[in-house]
């Protein structure tokens, strides 16, 4: 324990000796009260992006989940005549006993298990999202042997979103080390296994930072808390790069006592950690390398000068592959492609967006709000928010943080203070742009909790002290959580019956199709703006122009553009002429399944618009879903595209000497089945 207590005090200490700690501390502990604040007030509803039910609805479960825990808590208190808390203290103690190597190795086993039994079950080992899909398809070009595929025949049957086209190639707006994991997947044949792979040591090293702290109980409980969190357990079968962004986070922390006392192999560790980083979530690699340049100055100020002179080092090495690959796909080794794709208005700032509203002060605290409070939701479906926590562990005791937890403050307001000047949020197991953080957020929890748990304060009654009841009170809410809402939650994250969970190369296999061209429809919003790429309205405009236009007028215009031949900047100035006087149409759920079609105001529908309602009537399934099945080339022995119904012939062209396949999911039987379409122009 001397070993761990010596970690506990490096940081903090070297810190101190830059006239820098006690101020730090207080500046953590006031940012992240003001975060728990922020956490459970309405904020959101404040400022406009969130309705009042939103949080009214998380409130009133709240509550009630509280009242069952607290009667449980004073029942168990009752029936055991106060000895409960001794008893359960004694368990945990005898647990906190077990050896260290087979605790690790424990959590490590249930944390693969959990994973990988999440992506068969619930996600039936596909990828879960854009990003994901995407990253799967660049993870096809790694293994061909290059860093850009030729670019596709016909953008309108084969462009999707984050893939650029340019004079390079084709290519992922995505950094390049998770598709590289996944390239390595994918030549064992299991690229599904990569993130609940990678998912196994995320406690491990969350246990790590945890002893950072210098207790034991604290580094335990982080782990065990990892296992119970439906994020974190999402995430890890999901097939997304954060996963490995917050291994190498978390391992990044953990080193920075041992960089600060000016060890050599620690400051290694630190910057391979953020230049691998910067390859999965550049974002949050500037954060931590932020962060970390405390301890390099730290170790500098200690006379260890071949400190930064190896973090560099070993973070330029590290960082080369995702330098090479932007030079193969932008030109410049410090250009990614998103930036590329997406112009100056992904950058951080308040100012226009590529999509969505512009980012101001407001909805820039408005969205950091929402971050707080889905993480008090999402985490660990506890009634008890996670931020609440965090702020009275740090406030709890008010003398110098310890390695772990500062270190860990300091990532998670550093991150906060960069996502607030970033215009875009989405929800996916939690808020998504924050996991990264979560390793730190876990410590800062566990941290709050054993804290809690150790206020001698007597109640008054057979010595119960407060920390007994808090002790009682967060197992009776564990147990709640672990037995009904973890598991509901979880459920809730099945794709299973829908169109993103099916494995049409297995059914194209069973079927008997072999060189042959299968299409898929996809419904009408994103065939039109599959349609504008193809008349080449850059992707950066595209999403803006859609939402100017209902469907009805915007597939009108298109249209004609076809068939006149006007494309490039002459289309794209002939909509942006139109854009401000056009009508962007009202929702119709009950019309047309797509919620995000919108149709005229005045409800009147053009026979091709009444033809596309139609169609996206008669079923629809994501093709970007399924673009990794194809070859870079576009030429495996069954190729996949998106369907455009008369505008299939020329696919037809393209690929003369094959059949044409729809592939077809029945919404009332859940079956799939291959509809053939016509046969091979050539023979």
């Amino acid at each position: 324990m001397s070993t761990v207590a010596a970690d506990a005090r490096a940081f903090p200490g070297s810190a101190a000796r830059l006239g820098l700690g006690r101020t730090l501390d207080q500046a953590l502990r006031v940012c992240l009260a003001l975060w728990a604040a922020a956490s459970i007030l309405p904020v959101g509803t404040w400022v406009g992006i969130a309705d009042w039910p939103y949080y009214w609805e998380t409130w009133r479960f709240w509550l009630a989940s509280l009242v069952l825990a607290g009667l449980a808590t004073g029942l168990v208190l009752v029936l055991s005549h106060g000895a409960a808390a001794a008893e359960l203290r004694a368990l945990l103690a005898r647990v906190g006993r077990t050896p260290a190597r087979v605790f690790l190795t424990a959590v490590a086993v249930l944390a693969i298990g959990e994973g990988v039994g999440v992506a068969l079950w619930c996600f039936a080992r596909n990828p879960q999202a854009i990003d994901g899909w995407v990253q799967f398809f660049q993870a096809r070009i790694f293994l061909s042997g290059h860093a850009t595929a030729p670019a596709p025949p016909s953008l309108a049957h084969f462009g999707t979103l984050h893939m650029l086209v340019t004079e390079r190639g084709w290519f992922s707006h995505f950094p390049p080390v998770h598709s590289a994991l996944l390239a390595a997947g994918m030549a064992l044949g299991a690229a599904w296994l990569v993130t609940p792979l990678a998912g196994g040591l995320l406690p491990v090293v969350v246990y790590h930072l945890g002893r950072r702290t210098g207790d034991e109980r604290v580094a335990r409980t982080a782990a065990v808390l990892t296992l119970l969190s439906p994020f974190v357990v999402g995430m890890d079968a999901s097939a997304m790069n954060h996963v490995p962004a917050a291994l190498c986070i978390a391992l990044g922390l953990w080193t920075l006592p041992d960089v600060a006392r000016g060890q050599l192999r620690a400051a290694a560790v630190l910057g391979a950690a953020t230049g691998l980083c910067l390859g999965l979530r550049p974002l949050d690699a500037t954060v931590l390398a932020a962060v970390g340049a405390g301890a390099v100055l730290a170790a500098l100020r200690g006379r260890a000068v071949a400190v930064p002179l190896t973090t560099a080092a070993a973070g330029l090495a590290a960082a080369l592959p995702t330098f090479l690959f932007n030079v193969a796909t932008t030109g410049h080794p410090l250009r990614f492609a998103y930036v590329e794709l997406w112009g100056s208005g992904l950058e951080l700032g308040f100012h226009a967006t590529p999509w969505g509203e512009a980012l101001t002060p407001a909805r820039a605290l408005g969205l950091t709000a929402l971050d707080a409070h889905q993480m008090n939701v999402f985490l660990l479906e506890w009634p008890v928010p996670v931020a609440v926590l965090i702020a009275c562990g740090l406030w709890l005791g008010r003398g110098a943080l310890d390695a772990g937890r500062r270190a860990s403050a300091a990532y998670l307001v550093g991150l906060v203070l960069a996502l607030f000047l970033y215009f875009h949020r989405d929800t996916l197991y939690g808020p998504r742009l924050l996991f990264s953080a979560v390793p730190a957020v876990l410590v800062l929890t566990a941290a709050g909790l054993v804290r809690l748990a150790d206020v001698r304060r007597r109640l008054g009654w057979r010595d119960v002290t407060a920390g007994d009841a808090a002790l009682l009170f967060v197992a009776a809410v564990g147990a709640l959580a672990a037995t009904l809402l973890v598991p509901t939650r979880v459920a809730s994250f099945s794709t299973i019956g829908t169109s993103v969970a099916l494995h049409p190369d297995e059914d194209a296999a069973r079927a008997g199709i072999r060189h042959a061209i299968v299409v898929m429809r996809e419904g009408w919003g994103p065939r039109l703006i599959a349609r504008m790429w193809d008349l080449s309205v850059p992707m950066r405009d595209s999403s803006r122009l859609y939402r100017a236009f209902n469907a009805c007028e915007l597939e009108a215009r298109v249209t004609e553009a076809e068939r006149t031949g006007l494309r490039g900047p002459a289309f794209l100035a002939a909509l942006e002429a139109a854009a401000p006087t056009a009508d962007p149409g009202i929702p119709a759920p009950d019309v047309v399944p797509d919620r995000l079609i919108r149709l005229p105001s005045n409800h009147q529908l053009s026979p091709p618009c009444v033809a596309e309602i139609e169609r996206d009537r008669q079923g629809t399934m994501q093709f970007p879903a399924y673009l990794h099945l194809n070859t870079p080339a576009l030429d495996g022995d069954v190729v996949w595209a998106r369907d455009l119904d008369e505008r299939n012939t020329t696919l037809q062209r393209l690929y003369p000497d094959r059949p044409l396949y729809r592939y077809e999911l029945s919404a009332e039987t859940g079956r799939t089945t291959f509809v053939r379409l016509a046969e091979p122009a050539s023979r």
